[in-house]
């Protein structure tokens, strides 16, 4: 048995971000159940697609995954993940109403740039 615990380091890295199994699994295309289950347990077996999945959604590598190592976070990594997540769930709406809350966006980014 082996001392790393792959589930625990991508629970210390989901909260470092500030992201909820919600978004994790959102963001890999894995179900709540399966992070959720793959965090309780210490003999999990991940498969190396589901753990590049994760990875890509923490905005990590797999080596990172599997050492035992704090993560440092900064703000700009929890936006990308937020960006990221925003993204995903425009593309699951009509074409039509995506262009609509993509032009009210950028009006909204607009006056942020001008300010």
């Amino acid at each position: 048995m082996s001392d790393i615990n792959v589930g625990k380091i991508i629970q210390q890295k989901r909260k470092a971000l500030g992201i909820t199994q919600e978004k994790l699994a959102e963001l890999s295309n894995l179900s709540v159940n399966y992070i959720s289950k793959m965090e309780r347990l210490d003999d999990q077996n991940i498969s190396l697609k589901s753990l590049a999945a994760i990875a890509k959604a923490l905005d990590a590598t797999i080596p990172e995954l599997l050492i035992k190592t704090p993560f440092e976070v900064n703000q700009s990594d929890s936006a990308n993940l937020e960006t990221r997540l925003l993204a995903k769930k425009l593309q699951l709406l009509p074409p039509s109403t995506r262009i609509k809350l993509i032009r009210s966006f950028e009006k909204i980014v607009d006056t942020f740039v001008e300010a």
